[in-house]
């Protein structure tokens, strides 16, 4: 799927399919909102990491506080070692 850069980027979230969330959070005109919008539609490391790559995000709230989230979800989850 290709980036979108289109001007409407928020209406793809409206769909609810992860492919349009994957398309927000790869888009160069995301924002810190639409980064929390796109976080709320589909928790995925792999977007988190992009969207963190935009200065508007990691500068914004959510770049302060996608830290606290991935320590609380990762001390939730249960650890098997074999």
């Amino acid at each position: 799927m290709g980036q979108n850069s289109g001007e409407n980027i928020d209406k793809l979230l409206l769909l609810g399919d992860v492919e349009a969330v994957v398309s927000v959070a790869y888009s160069p005109k995301l924002t810190d909102e639409l980064a929390r919008r796109a976080w709320w539609c589909v928790q995925s490391g792999d977007n988190a990491r992009r969207m963190l790559e935009r200065p508007a995000v990691s500068q914004g709230k959510m770049g302060r506080c996608w830290p606290r989230i991935w320590w609380s979800t990762c001390r939730s989850k249960p650890v098997h070692i074999r």
